[in-house]
């Protein structure tokens, strides 16, 4: 079983990129599918967050790390491209040459 990234993970891993940076999931293996994260939210079970994808403008790292600030350093991150799709464990991500922060 791969670890799945932690908020604590998270935070380590992106102190020292650029704040404005937007964020994306990438939805499949290819690497140039990726749609923006739009929303976070809790899991159903409240056992982790979930970046979700969507059609609005993709939230900046700066945001998400101010919204991650008051959660559990320990909880898990989770992606989902779709609601009618489960949750996926985030397991790292890669900057691309657009300077976008892409989750998987």
């Amino acid at each position: 079983m791969k670890a799945m990234m932690t908020i604590a993970d998270f935070f380590t891993l992106t102190n020292f990129l650029d704040p404005r940076s937007p964020l994306y999931l990438q939805v499949s293996a290819e690497r140039t599918d990726c749609q923006p994260v739009t929303h976070l939210r809790f899991r159903q079970d409240q056992t982790g967050i979930v970046f979700q994808a969507g059609q609005q403008k993709p939230l900046r790292l700066e945001q998400v790390q101010t919204r991650l600030s008051q959660v559990g350093q320990q909880c898990p991150l989770y992606w989902q491209a779709t609601a009618k799709t489960a949750p996926e464990p985030i397991l790292g991500f890669h900057q691309d040459e657009q300077n976008r922060l892409v989750l998987r």
